[in-house]
């Protein structure tokens, strides 16, 4: 009788080969190249929303000294403490920056001002440029600062 050896077609590993490594890492990255645009894209958009809404806060600070002043701040810091007592506006909002944006205010007269919203860094803060007035509109722009001529958007 002849003696023959057995292999085993079925035997066990224990560890993954490179190439199936290599696949999983390639899959990883494709992954990743995905997501990453949409996540950045998404955190611009929520930064512009945020901005937005501080636009419309602090444009109804400034309604309210307005009202009780009859002028308009010379600027931002007096809408809040220790300047103004009670505050219309947290020190943070008052201080100019938030959520990646700088806000200028522009104090014209005792009847007008010009409020801008703009990004601290184009591209990874945010990509349009904002501006509201006494009126409470709120323009944009997304090539350059924004003022009263620009698109609306609220």
């Amino acid at each position: 009788m002849n003696s023959y050896i057995r292999i085993n077609p079925m035997r066990q590993k224990n560890s993954f080969t490179l190439v199936e490594i290599m696949i999983v890492v390639a899959i990883v990255i494709v992954l990743v190249t995905l997501a990453v645009p949409n996540f950045l894209r998404s955190r611009i958009t929520a930064n512009e929303n945020a901005v937005i809404a501080c636009l419309r806060t602090i444009n109804n600070a400034l309604q309210l000294y307005y009202q009780n002043n009859k002028t308009y701040p010379i600027n931002l810091a007096n809408l809040a403490e220790p300047v103004s007592i009670p505050p219309y506006l947290n020190s943070t909002l008052a201080s100019g920056k938030r959520h990646g944006y700088e806000f200028i205010y522009n104090f014209v007269d005792s009847e007008h001002f010009g409020l801008s919203a703009n990004p601290l860094s184009v591209g990874r803060t945010g990509n349009r440029y904002f501006y509201t007035d006494e009126t409470g509109v709120i323009r944009a722009n997304s090539n350059q600062q924004a003022g009263p001529n620009d698109q609306q958007i609220s």
